[in-house]
């Protein structure tokens, strides 16, 4: 019958409504909040590094055999290095109330030579330790945008398995929890090193801001500018002309970079350099002299105007002038050539070969 089934119906759906538990209980939740006097709690940096834009984060050792940042320099004339300061920094009263981070660079200190942080009684030029310059982070990830932390962590992640990642008072899982929970923030910005930006490590100090001005504890970090020698030459050619045997003919350089018939060297590394010099006999040979062979033919060189920096030199022997090359200084060549014995009306040709050297004082 038609009642029945509605009426089983309706027996049915009462019987399952009386089955389900339906909660109706409820806990109750203190809540509490502080505004704060003043200006409240200044923020703290969790983490600081620097990488640059290489697949391994840092050209100077891609492989990350040795602890903290290292990049290569430029080594071309009025060329620059990239390289990103980061800060993942957290603050009490919220994300939000992060105003700026302050990433500030000083040369690298003590002897040069050990490019290490040793107190010496001279501190040489650049070597020195000073104030370089000041770069304000321009780049954050959104704290409550979900790409833009996935973002945050994989940098994070990434900077710290390359050994890059300086902590101040944090683990990397602390800081990857912040992140994850919009409680902080990743700063960055970039810099350009130039191409005379003295090799070595180098101090960044790094300190942020809330709106309130209020600025964290300064965290210190360091990164390794790779010490590399580097010259370049404005000539291909040494013509020595029209000699005169068993006398010295020199032949001057300038200090404009340019002038081919005029030899000029520029510093384009990032340390001070030693010049070093090797020509082969040109053809011209030896004699016997007594029954000990002799070198019918050698050379001079200097780096600048002193005569006492003249360097005379047998054919296949390195000569180093004894003065060195500033950094990006550009100096002039001279080179003399001395006969003893060779063909009149010969010409005779050869091969010259200029290196440059790091120059620690040594």
């Amino acid at each position: 019958m038609i009642i029945g089934k509605k009426a089983t119906i309706m027996v049915t759906l009462l019987m399952m409504f009386a089955l389900v538990a339906v909660p109706v209980s409820a806990d109750t939740v203190t809540t509490n909040v502080t505004v704060q006097s003043g200006g409240g709690d200044p923020p703290w940096i969790m983490a600081v590094w620097q990488q640059d834009t290489t697949p391994s984060l840092e050209d100077g050792d891609p492989d990350h055999q040795i602890p903290g940042p290292q990049f290569m320099p430029p080594v071309t004339y009025r060329g620059f290095k990239r390289v990103y300061n980061y800060a993942v920094v957290f603050d009490e009263q919220g994300p939000d109330t992060i105003s700026e981070v302050s990433f500030q660079t000083y040369n690298p200190r003590g002897n040069a030579q050990q490019l290490g942080d040793e107190e010496v009684d001279i501190n040489w030029h650049v070597w020195d330790g000073r104030y370089r310059y000041q770069n304000i982070a321009d780049n954050y990830y959104a704290h409550d945008d979900e790409n833009d932390k996935a973002a945050a962590r994989a940098a994070v992640k990434a900077a710290y398995e390359a050994g890059l990642v300086t902590f101040n008072g944090a683990t990397w899982e602390e800081v990857d929890y912040k992140l994850s929970q919009d409680e902080a923030k990743l700063f960055w910005g970039g810099v350009s090193h130039f191409y005379n930006t003295p090799g070595g490590w180098l101090t960044v100090k790094t300190t942020a801001f809330d709106i309130n001005d209020n600025p964290s504890d300064t965290v210190e970090s360091k990164f390794y500018l790779v010490p590399v020698a580097g010259v370049e030459l404005d000539f291909t050619t040494i013509d020595y002309g029209k000699i005169a045997l068993s006398q010295w003919k020199p032949i001057s350089g300038d200090a404009n970079f340019g002038t081919a018939d005029r030899p000029t060297v520029r510093n384009i590394g990032n340390t001070y350099v030693s010049i070093v010099i090797e020509q082969d006999d040109m053809g011209i040979g030896q004699s016997l002299i007594n029954g000990i062979p002799r070198w019918d033919v050698e050379y001079g060189a200097r780096l600048g105007d002193n005569s006492n920096n003249w360097v005379e030199y047998k054919p296949y022997e390195e000569a180093t002038l004894p003065n060195p090359l500033p950094l990006c200084n550009t100096g002039k060549l001279d080179f003399k050539i001395h006969i003893l014995k060779a063909w009149s009306g010969s010409t005779y040709g050869g091969t010259m070969i200029i290196t440059a050297d790091q120059w620690w004082g040594n």
